[in-house]
């Protein structure tokens, strides 16, 4: 999947494509962070890893689990969830 999205050999990507590939110093510059993952996800794990790698560099995270949905739950027109998530990224934007 991962050599699919870069359009090569996995060895070549860099933290512009996968920033959890990025060094603490890379990751200690980003700003507040806000992570919402699927319950039902395949990417859920790699997500978790990039939460403490960002907070292991001093990176404020709020790391969320979305329960009952899968990938790609925010296209689901009229799902509860997908306005519960749409409302939590409002509002850390808000906050900003």
């Amino acid at each position: 999947m991962a050599e699919t999205y870069l359009g090569r050999p996995l060895e070549e990507a860099t933290a512009h494509e996968f920033p959890g590939l990025g060094t603490p110093a890379q990751l200690a510059v980003l700003p507040r962070t806000y992570l919402e993952v699927d319950e039902h996800d395949d990417l859920r794990c790699g997500a978790r890893r990039y939460a403490e790698q960002l907070t292991e560099a001093g990176v404020e995270v709020e790391h969320v689990a979305r329960r009952g949905v899968t990938h790609g739950h925010l296209n689901k027109l009229g799902l509860p969830q997908a306005a519960e998530s749409c409302e939590a990224m409002a509002q850390v934007l808000r906050e900003i």
